[in-house]
């Protein structure tokens, strides 16, 4: 297996675990991209970091790396949809639960999980389940009870 370099990330989706991701990587070294619906005001969120970006969604897509799908799934699949000629032979990384908007159940139909919908949606990418088995609030600090928290991830060949 061949390693690969990795310098930029790109993040769909600025909310808790967007940011909370995004800000780890931040300060690993990464350079991060943003995607977010209103760049404008989104930015000043992150305008201490010299290795953050806030761009618009499509401009996101275009930054390069693997981009890091960080919205609500109620938003997910018809955002693939917009945006998945912008996706074509990347990685994607799903972070996504797919769950109601209150979390009380799973919206998925039982035969397929959110990441094979998504892995459907956008055919000729790569997509890589990763990082929605923790919450936004233990990205600082990944630990619980004096043990590190385990990170699971899954992909398709």
């Amino acid at each position: 297996m061949t390693r690969v370099e990795l310098q930029r990330v790109s993040i769909l989706g600025t909310g808790k675990m967007g940011s909370a991701v995004g800000l780890a990587l931040a300060a690993a070294g990464l350079d991060i991209t943003y995607g977010s619906r209103t760049p404008e005001t989104t930015s000043k969120k992150f305008s201490e970091f010299r290795n953050v970006t806030v761009t618009d969604i499509i401009g996101a897509c275009r930054a390069g790396g693997p981009v890091i799908v960080a919205v609500p799934w109620s938003a997910t699949l018809d955002l693939m949809r917009q945006v998945g000629s912008e996706l074509a032979d990347r990685t994607i990384i799903d972070m996504t639960n797919p769950t109601s908007p209150d979390w009380s159940y799973l919206t998925t139909d039982g035969r397929r999980s959110g990441a094979e919908q998504i892995a459907e949606t956008l055919a000729s990418s790569r997509v890589v389940k990763m990082f929605n088995g923790i919450i936004a609030d233990n990205f600082s600090n990944p630990g619980f009870s004096g043990e590190q928290v385990q990170a699971f991830f899954c992909g398709g060949v």
